[in-house]
């Protein structure tokens, strides 16, 4: 009850919205069936909404049980009193959880178990509370009585949460990063002198800057530390004024200096958290751009995957994208092994090595338009699990050269089956928690696949997998038992939950029951049918009114009239188009040179272009007007370039933009 409480408090919603949602929860329902057909018990909460409550209870829920965790450690060690019950219980973070635990949680240092022993346990605590100076005689009885005085008072000036809120929110608001190199001369990477001998506020500093100083210290290059505040410093002591008056500040200070190393521990943690949730977010907003291109149909695709050494290995794919004959063709030979012109309708290129050498034979060759495509990715599905037993008779360079070529026809089929980690779509997304990132991003492929609907019948099992509902079992099964003449058919090979859970989000368009083919839930066909009726009549059509009559919420009804007055109108457009390019050499890039180029990534600070070249030039926001003009730019947009700077080697070529 506290959790559920708690969120109704933090999102402002009716406590008993958020009971059904706990209790759907327990029910195992799945995201994309509450936010679509439990309108009602949801109060017709957003997408996004949704999405922070659901994390909200994943937090509170593992914050509760490390609470019930500790306080049971507790009482297994005698050690819980009812002032440090409410401390945890009134704990609001885990790291908080986490501090106030610690010093049970570890072996007392030998000192401060000494000074217990010697009895000064009262003394501590009456001059850090009173300021009463501490009897002498009873220090001094033993040879090592103050050093052990000392580090028992220290010690429970850090077990105090007061003293770790002084220090914590004075840092996390004025607090500072120092970046030094551990050797100047070692750093070749330009991305790193651009921090050196730097200080960075805490609250100023960016995610791609945190990310960045993060791998610079795991591979040793960069030394980052928090610059002490000797303001804070000097407060710290005056709040045990006390004790540095009566006694000494020699403990106190030794207590900051440690306290401090724990916030500077935490704020990173928390920056490095920070970070991650936006290069994520940069992640999903670019590879929703690319999965939601809009497919090419009935076209027969003439897909090449672009060598030197093993040739360009070439696949025709039909109407369909099933591969029907494979090649190999040499930049270096006069006779050439091509396709006729007839065998195909488009030729689709990757954008790797020998590209450009490629595409000139081809354009001569044929002499229409050539379409690069992004290979990222294409030669990891080509040895991966997934590729093999979709194609388990091919070579590999083959599989590389469908992927290039269904990837052009249906983003969205085929691009589910890389790892997104080698999309090359995000920010420092190699230095982003495994398992955070796989979360995020396997939100978004949900969000594409769930919210456009599948054709059932069309789809592959790496495609289904990812339906509300389905896993890679299941999405495997409904896959080897095609065809399906209705959504009824789907029972035969899914149990009843998976059904239900699934069903409204696959399409049937074959099926004699044109419900099938729309995102109305099989559960909702009868009164789907009889609003059919009221439409083609012309009777009352207000939600509100038919609720009543029909005995259904008004959520629902309101739901499937949306659908039957406007097919798919609730389904996510697909719309992105697609562009070519020219493959460019190093010979072609000048100082203000204009090219033609799609948008690649997205980061905060610009866009990456790919115009053709082998390395993506870097468009920096600053070459837009405004924040608002850089932003209607997706992942996967055609842009007119210009170069503005090339280093020596071509690694980092900035661009500007020609509008």
């Amino acid at each position: 009850m506290k959790i559920i409480e708690k969120i109704s408090h933090a999102f402002d919603l009716d406590i008993e919205i958020v009971k059904n949602i706990d209790r759907m929860l327990n029910e195992n329902l799945t995201f994309h069936f509450i936010l679509r057909y439990r309108k009602a018990e949801t109060g017709d909460i957003s997408e996004t909404r949704l999405r922070e409550v659901l994390d909200f209870f994943d937090k509170s829920e593992k914050l509760e049980n490390r609470k019930a965790e500790i306080i049971n450690l507790l009482i297994e060690k005698d050690l819980i009193t009812e002032e440090l019950k409410k401390k945890i219980e009134l704990s609001e973070t885990i790291s908080d959880l986490e501090f106030i635990y610690s010093p049970f949680k570890a072996k007392k240092e030998a000192n401060v178990q000494k000074a217990l022993d010697y009895g000064f346990g009262s003394l501590v605590d009456k001059l850090i509370k009173y300021g009463t100076i501490p009897t002498q005689n009873l220090i001094e009885k033993y040879s090592d009585g103050y050093k052990c005085f000392d580090a028992l008072l220290s010690s429970e000036i850090i077990k105090a949460p007061s003293s770790r809120e002084f220090i914590k929110n004075a840092y996390q608001t004025y607090g500072q990063l120092s970046i030094v190199a551990k050797n100047k001369e070692d750093i070749e990477n330009e991305k790193y002198k651009v921090y050196l001998d730097r200080v960075i506020h805490v609250r100023n500093i960016k995610a791609f800057q945190t990310l960045a100083i993060n791998r610079g210290e795991k591979q040793d290059i960069l030394k980052v530390n928090i610059v002490t505040d000797e303001i804070n410093k000097e407060r710290f002591l005056n709040y045990y004024k006390k004790v540095v008056e009566n006694y000494s500040k020699a403990p106190v200070l030794d207590a900051y200096r440690r306290i401090l190393k724990s916030v500077e521990s935490e704020i990173r943690n928390n920056l490095t958290e920070a970070a991650e949730i936006e290069s994520c977010e940069i992640f999903q907003r670019n590879l929703h751009s690319i999965l939601t291109k809009a497919p090419i149909k009935n076209k027969k695709i003439f897909a090449i995957d672009p060598g030197y050494k093993n040739g360009c290995k070439y696949a025709l794919l039909d109407e369909f994208g099933n591969p029907f004959k494979f090649g190999k063709f040499f930049i270096s030979e006069n006779k050439l092994n091509l396709p006729d012109k007839e065998e195909f309708d488009l030729i689709v290129l990757g954008n790797g090595t020998a590209s450009k050498e490629a595409f000139k034979i081809l354009s001569e060759h044929y002499k229409q338009e050539i379409f690069i495509v992004n290979e990222a990715g294409a030669s990891v599905y080509s040895t991966s699990e997934e590729g093999i037993e979709e194609f388990p008779d091919l070579d590999p360079l083959d599989r590389g050269s469908v992927s290039i070529g269904r990837r052009f026809i249906d983003s969205m089929a085929e691009l589910v089956k890389i790892p997104v980690q080698s999309l090359g779509v995000g920010m420092y997304q190699h230095d982003i928690k495994e398992a955070i990132l796989d979360k995020k991003l396997s939100e978004t492929i949900e969000n594409v696949v769930n919210f456009s609907g599948v054709d059932v019948n069309s789809a592959s099992a790496s495609l289904l997998r990812f339906i509300s509902g389905l896993d890679k079992r299941s999405a495997k099964k409904i896959a080897k038992n095609k065809p399906y003449k209705s959504r009824s058919d789907l029972k035969k090979v899914l149990s009843e939950k998976a059904f239900n859970l699934a069903a409204g989000f696959l399409r049937i368009p074959e099926s004699k029951t044109s419900f099938d083919n729309t995102i109305i839930h099989p559960d909702h066909y009868e009164i789907a049918e009889k609003i059919q009726t009221f439409l083609s009549f012309g009777l009352d059509q207000d939600p509100k009114h038919l609720s009543e009559k029909l005995n259904c919420d008004h959520f629902t009804i309101d739901y499937i009239m949306k659908e039957l007055k406007n097919p798919g109108i609730s389904l996510l457009k697909r719309d992105g188009t697609t562009n070519s390019l020219k493959p460019v050499d190093k010979d072609d890039l000048h100082i203000g040179s204009i090219f033609n180029g799609i948008i690649r990534n997205i980061v905060p600070f610009g866009y990456y272009v790919d115009f053709g070249f082998k390395n993506d030039g870097l468009l920096h926001i600053s070459s837009f007007k405004n924040r608002d003009e850089f932003s209607k730019y997706s992942a996967g947009d055609f842009i007119e370039v210009q170069i503005e700077n090339i280093n020596d080697d071509f690694t980092r070529i900035n661009l500007k933009n020609r509008e």
